[in-house]
């Protein structure tokens, strides 16, 4: 019998019954003390609460935990924050690559860097036959990625370790009547257990360590924060009782930011679901997935596009800000669909090269158009945000030309790719012919303006580099349509 799976399912429950205990004192304690309070005395304003004072004062009230541990289970059961704690705990200690939520930051390189430093000076020190031993130890390959489900971050065994150690430390902090954090324990020894398996690579190591330093600092802010904010609350209530009113209204506004703030979040997971696939084994299927990952893509490059120009047209710095931060979602949608193709590419025999020549191509055309919308949107960005003058209205004419036809020609592809309409590329070659006799006029146009010195230097140098995004943009979203049609036609060979 594999010992693993019963102590997974005793673990769980360990886990359970210690969260319970901790939690529960934690999330019920403060308001019961309160409601004691009130009832010793409801008037007691500043003055010493002796009715709290001894071991016995506060009675165990057995309706209001009982009614406590019920809403804990339901808030649990929906809450979508909660899925979302979970969610950053099996991202940050999973054993495969993917597409990480953080990105690195000069303090997480630091300590990659110490940590290959010492690893160096450790592995120099340390014999080679122990070295050896260590490494059959730990065998990464002796776990086959065939065998795991698709959603399992990691083995067995780590999730023996995980539920063990975590439901342990808690429970022997509760027998010690100490009010910890059961999440905080919980996430520790999962960093801890990943660290030791060897889930942090060298292609992990900074993105993990950003996540772990951005949880931990965001608990101790919260430490802070808490700290500052209930000795500021309690100073004002003490001095002016109405100013309960104002606090009510203040936790009611941040509770509807915060919950807008997460939903905008989850809409943004959400869109990286779409592309998220399981394990496929057909290849046509995979060809097929890929390009209508493709189309999906190429709307959110177009809506990218559009609120940029906008923003850029009407100096509305606060929308290109905001557009700048989409250009990451874009990355990671690109990323994810590339990540794809390779599994993809994996189906294949090292014989099948010609069959595994639209996966190359498409990964290399799907960067150029995320680098030439990227470039564009940070151009824009750059430009307003120093303050610079705006474009000249003729400019602003003639921009707004040439994205009109190159946003009709993504749509146009788009739709190709996700198989709306048949392939037939003579009318996106059209635009594509259009746009280059746009483009030579237009450069004869600027030509005119830098020799009578109408557009300066910058106004220039943004003009000419919008342009030729916008150029590359289309072209390689032709790229696309073309592989597309020679791999069916392929195909039907």
């Amino acid at each position: 019998a594999n010992i693993l799976k019963p102590l997974i399912l005793i673990g769980t429950f360990a886990l359970a019954m210690a969260f319970a205990a901790n939690d529960l004192v934690n999330f019920i304690g403060v308001p019961l003390a309160g409601l004691k309070a009130f009832q010793a005395d409801p008037h007691a304003i500043g003055k010493p609460m002796t009715a709290l004072d001894g071991k016995q004062a506060l009675p165990f009230e057995t309706l209001l935990l009982i009614i406590a541990g019920l809403i804990m289970v339901i808030t649990l059961w929906l809450s979508k924050k909660a899925r979302t704690v979970s969610k950053t705990e099996l991202g940050l200690g999973r054993q495969d690559e993917g597409i990480e939520k953080y990105d690195s930051t000069p303090l997480s390189r630091a300590i990659v860097r110490m940590g290959n430093s010492l690893g160096n000076i450790v592995s120099i020190i340390l014999p080679k036959s122990w070295q050896k031993v260590i490494d059959k130890r730990i065998d990464y390959y002796s776990f086959e990625p065939e065998a795991k489900d698709e959603d399992q971050a990691f083995d067995l065994l780590r999730a023996s370790v995980n539920l063990m150690a975590a439901s342990m430390l808690i429970s022997f902090a509760t027998s010690l009547k100490l009010p910890l954090s059961t999440t905080y324990v919980t996430f520790m020894v999962s960093m801890g257990t990943s660290f030791a398996d060897r889930a942090w690579g060298r292609d992990s190591a900074v993105y993990r360590i950003t996540g772990v330093i951005t949880v931990i600092g965001g608990w101790f802010m919260t430490a802070f924060i808490a700290f500052s904010l209930s000795s500021l609350f309690a100073v004002s209530i003490f001095y002016w009782k109405p100013s309960v009113l104002v606090i009510l209204l203040f936790t009611i506004i941040i509770l509807i930011k915060n919950r807008k703030t997460h939903k905008k979040n989850e809409d943004v997971d959400d869109s990286l679901n779409i592309f998220n696939l399981k394990k496929v084994k057909d290849i046509d299927y995979a060809i097929d997935t890929s390009f209508n990952h493709a189309g999906i893509f190429l709307e959110k490059v177009a809506s990218s596009l559009d609120d940029g120009f906008s923003g850029l047209f009407k100096n509305n710095r606060l929308k290109l800000r905001a557009v700048r931060k989409e250009t990451k979602v874009i990355q990671q949608w690109a990323n994810i669909i590339i990540a794809n193709m390779f599994k993809f590419l994996r189906l294949f025999q090292t014989t099948e090269y010609k069959k595994t020549q639209p996966f190359s191509k498409t990964i290399e055309t799907l960067q150029e158009i995320v680098e030439s919308n990227r470039d564009i949107i940070v151009r824009a960005y750059n430009h307003i945000n120093n303050n610079h003058t705006g474009l000249l209205d003729v400019q602003i004419e003639e921009l707004k030309q040439i994205k009109k036809l190159t946003l009709e020609a993504i749509m146009l592809a788009a739709k190709k790719l996700k198989k709306e309409e048949d392939l037939n590329l003579i009318k996106i070659r059209e635009y594509e012919k259009k746009l280059n006799d746009m483009v030579l006029l237009f450069n004869e146009n600027q030509v005119k303006r830098i020799q009578d010195n109408s557009s300066k230097t910058r106004l220039s140098i943004l003009f000419y580099g919008l342009i030729w995004d916008m150029k590359k943009i289309l072209t390689n979203t032709i790229n696309l349509l073309s592989i597309l049609k020679e791999t069916i036609e392929r195909r039907e060979k």
